[in-house]
C-alpha cells in the first residue's frame, strides 16, 4: 500500500492543492515522534486525514527537507488543522523543523464545549461513534 500511495504521488503539488486534499477547508492532523530515555527524537511522522477517507502519512524523517508544498499546506492559515493538543505538534514542528504550523483547533475545546465528558480521543470515540479505537503497535496491518 505505501508504495501504491507513494507512487501515485510523486508530484506533492497535486497532494497538497485545495482540490486534492482540502476541498472542506480543514483536515484532521496529528504528528508522532520517538521518546527514547526521556530524550525527545524529531517529529518523524505527520498524519492528515480529509473529511472523505482521505489519509495522507508523511514520513519525515525519511526526508532531506520538509517539501515546500507541505510547509506551504501547514502554514495556510485557511485550512484549520485539528486534532488532539496540535500546539504541542506545533512547537515541536517548528523546533525540529521550522515549520510554522497554523490555523489549529484542539478538537478537546470543541468537546468540552458540547458537555461530553472529557476523556481523550478513545473515549470520545466509544460513546459517540460506537468505534473502539485501538492504538496498540502491535495490531494487525493490511
Amino acid at each position: 500500500m505505501y508504495n501504491e500511495i507513494n507512487n501515485n504521488y510523486t508530484n506533492n503539488e497535486d497532494l497538497f492543492s485545495s482540490g486534492g486534499l482540502v476541498p472542506y477547508r480543514s483536515v484532521g492532523f496529528d504528528c508522532e515522534w520517538v521518546t527514547i530515555d526521556g530524550k525527545r527524537n524529531p517529529v518523524s511522522l505527520v498524519q492528515l486525514s480529509s473529511y472523505d477517507g482521505y489519509c495522507a502519512l508523511i514520513r519525515l524523517n525519511h526526508l532531506k527537507q520538509v517539501p515546500d508544498s507541505l510547509k506551504e499546506f501547514l502554514e495556510d492559515t485557511e485550512i484549520y488543522k485539528v486534532g488532539v493538543a496540535p500546539s504541542q505538534d506545533a512547537n515541536y514542528l517548528f523546533c525540529d523543523y521550522s515549520v510554522g504550523l497554523r490555523s489549529t483547533l484542539d478538537i478537546r475545546h470543541i468537546v468540552l464545549k458540547c458537555g461530553y465528558n472529557h476523556g481523550g480521543l478513545a473515549s470520545l470515540a466509544k460513546s459517540q461513534l460506537g468505534v473502539i479505537l485501538d492504538k496498540s503497535w502491535r495490531g494487525e496491518f493490511n
